[in-house]
């Protein structure tokens, strides 16, 4: 599908929902997570959008320009596992409830805010893709595989941040230049000869 990505100063650029990297955790079986720093559609999202000339097309752009939250997160609960609509909205609604207890262990609201008002949001989009083991899995084991998942969405955001801050911003490190410039070398100097005058040298023929 190719959504439409604005390129207009002051709108939000929205990517396709391809740009959602997997994330590779041993320990999670239950489910599959998806994380990216920048904005995506997912793959639930209304097949409109993908067609300008279609009546609803403003709406849903609007509706996805105008999200106020900064950390974009689903969990997409696939036919694959339960053919009833029931089990597969209590095996999302479960998973859900995991991973908000999971953000709240690190200090973040649902929606990506900090809980205390302090320090950076979490941006980016998530998504989650439950199994069919999820369920047979207890809910503490449960929690425990969204705690690695939100560690391992921490990771990932903050990955090319420098490691160390001054009151908020970068410490600045000290810029090696791009060329060393050699000291010149001078050749060793042996000892000194010396001066004769042209006729007072002897030719030997």
């Amino acid at each position: 599908m190719a959504f439409p990505q604005a390129t207009q100063t002051g709108v939000r650029k929205i990517l396709n929902y391809s740009a959602i990297k997997p994330l590779t955790i041993p320990a999670v079986n239950a489910f599959a997570a998806k994380y990216t720093k920048e904005y995506c559609y997912v793959a639930t999202t209304p097949p409109q959008i993908e067609y300008p000339t279609d009546a609803l097309f403003p709406m849903f752009v609007k509706r996805w320009q105008e999200r106020q939250e900064p950390f974009w997160w689903a969990v997409i609960a696939r036919k694959d596992i339960e053919n009833h609509r029931s089990v597969r909205s209590w095996v999302a609604r479960r998973l859900r409830h995991a991973f908000m207890e999971s953000l709240r262990k690190k200090g973040y609201k649902p929606d990506g805010n900090r809980i205390d008002g302090y320090g950076e949001p979490l941006i980016g989009t998530a998504q989650l893709l439950p199994h069919e083991s999820i369920i047979r899995k207890e809910y503490t084991d449960l929690v425990y595989q969204t705690d690695l998942t939100v560690e391992a969405i921490l990771k990932r955001r903050y990955q090319y941040k420098p490691s160390r801050m001054v009151l908020g911003q970068e410490a600045q490190e000290e810029r090696r230049p791009l060329y060393w410039k050699k000291k010149p070398t001078k050749a060793p100097e042996g000892p000194e000869a010396p001066y004769r005058h042209p006729t007072s040298r002897s030719l030997k023929l």
